[in-house]
């Protein structure tokens, strides 16, 4: 699994620790047996019960912290300077994170040290996406390695990596990206295609440079009269990253249906919290209200306080079907099945607790303690 750029030496020192590492554990092991067959005597139970915690606790100290990369704090305090050009409520791609704009040298960099905490230091002075949302900027396609984004997510992020530079700029400004940030320059071709990219800062950065562009991404909210119908993700990604494609004014659904066109609706007001959406939009003939929200299934509807079904847009965004005329609409998040599994659970708990403690309390019979 070694790269064949690191080293001959490594794999060995890799062999040594390993090994190193499993005659350790075989020995507290057997040491950990040794204490745990001694403690079986009533009498000795409680110091060497003692000894015993003692013992694993350090032995996961010593073993597992050098494994963990440390640093002092300090150098995390101070916020990067690449925030000055990433202002607050910008919608944030890096290009770098995943891979999204191809492979990249964070490894290969050059470093005071040989050692695991400049590579974190290098990925919070690169604004990767731990440190930007730690200081409260938004970043998007970066998937959740919990499991917890959509599939339709993790397609649009393979579908950027897969892309050259020029349909990534189309897909991330339909899907209102407004800062990109990268660790080489985009293909010269590429911004010459695309129009409103600015390069906005470029500076050396451990022996290689990080960039900044500004993109003209779509409204965070916006009001769509045009309907396109995408039957596969081919047709959905040849949509939104065509050269005429007005992110703002045109919804691409999911499924087969006749193309409308219709004047675009307009967002009067509108606020957006952390769990939800609320506006107030007004239109001619309807549309479909398109908010910059990557789609869950848990996401619920209303208009004008009547349910509605929010509908996947623009591959992997959230939108709504406005009728004509001047109506509110809301976007919740729908949490009863996180609080009833949170119920389940609590009670569950509760439950298994009461039978144990009844247990425990109940009267041993002669044959019970016998055979104990």
């Amino acid at each position: 699994l070694i790269p064949d750029s690191f080293p001959p030496a490594l794999a060995g020192y890799e062999a040594l620790r390993w090994s190193g590492l499993a005659l350790i554990t075989a020995a507290l092991a057997a040491v950990l047996w040794a204490l745990a067959k001694a403690a079986e005597d009533p009498r000795r139970r409680l110091g060497l019960g003692a000894v015993l915690v003692a013992l694993h606790s350090g032995s996961q100290l010593l073993l597992l912290c050098p494994a963990m990369p440390m640093d002092d704090a300090e150098a995390y305090r101070s916020p990067p300077s690449l925030l000055d050009h990433v202002p607050e409520g910008s919608r944030v791609v890096h290009g770098s994170n995943d891979q999204l704009f191809g492979p990249v040298r964070l490894v290969a960099g050059e470093y005071p040290k040989p050692e695991v905490r400049f590579l974190h230091r290098r990925a919070v002075e690169e604004l990767y996406p731990p440190a930007g949302i730690l200081h409260g900027r938004r970043y998007e396609l970066d998937v959740s390695p919990e499991g917890l984004s959509s599939y339709l997510t993790r397609l649009a992020r393979d579908a950027v990596k897969g892309f050259d530079d020029e349909r990534r700029l189309r897909l991330l400004i339909a899907w209102g990206v407004d800062r990109l940030i990268l660790s080489r320059p985009l293909d010269p071709e590429a911004l010459a295609a695309v129009a409103g990219v600015r390069l906005l800062e470029r500076r050396p950065s451990h022996g290689d440079e990080i960039l900044v562009y500004a993109l003209p991404g779509a409204p965070v909210v916006s009001f769509a009269g045009d309907r396109r119908f995408a039957p596969d993700l081919g047709a959905a990604l040849e949509l939104l990253s065509s050269a005429g494609f007005e992110a703002a004014s045109t919804a691409v659904l999911a499924g087969e249906g006749r193309d409308l066109d219709a004047p675009p609706g307009e967002v009067l007001s509108f606020e957006e919290t952390p769990a939800g959406l609320r506006a107030r939009v007004s239109s001619q003939e309807g549309g479909i209200l398109l908010w910059q929200r990557a789609y869950l299934p848990l996401y619920r509807a209303t208009v004008d306080g009547a349910p509605t079904r929010p509908l996947v847009t623009q591959l992997h965004r959230l939108g709504v079907e406005v009728p004509p005329g001047t109506h509110q609409v809301e976007i919740t998040l729908e949490t009863r099945p996180f609080h009833l599994a949170s119920a389940v659970f609590n009670i569950t708990a509760i439950l298994l607790l009461l039978v144990l403690a009844v247990s425990l309390r109940r009267p041993q019979s002669p044959a019970d303690a016998a055979s104990r």
